[in-house]
């Protein structure tokens, strides 16, 4: 594999490996809990969404059943909604 494939590899597993940690924080299931996510632009100060990591981690959480509200004052809602669904 060539070094970029492998740099996107290790990416995934950041985020999958952060899904799991505030999974295994919070008695090992989040099934019906809320969770806030605070930020959820790709940039600080910016309402771009392309490749954000937090929509793989919000698919991870909305995968074990959590809530989630989502803030970003840069980001509008129909955004972050249409695209954790």
């Amino acid at each position: 594999m060539c070094h970029v494939s492998q740099v996107v590899l290790i990416n995934d597993y950041q985020k999958q490996r952060f899904v799991e940690r505030i999974i295994d924080a919070m008695f090992n299931t989040i099934s019906g809990k809320k969770i806030a996510i605070l930020g959820f632009a790709f940039k600080k100060d910016t309402g771009d969404t392309r490749e954000t990591p937090a929509l793989d981690v919000c698919k991870g959480l909305l995968g074990d059943n959590a809530r989630l509200s989502i803030y970003d004052p840069k980001v509008c809602l129909a955004v972050s909604s249409q695209q954790c669904q």
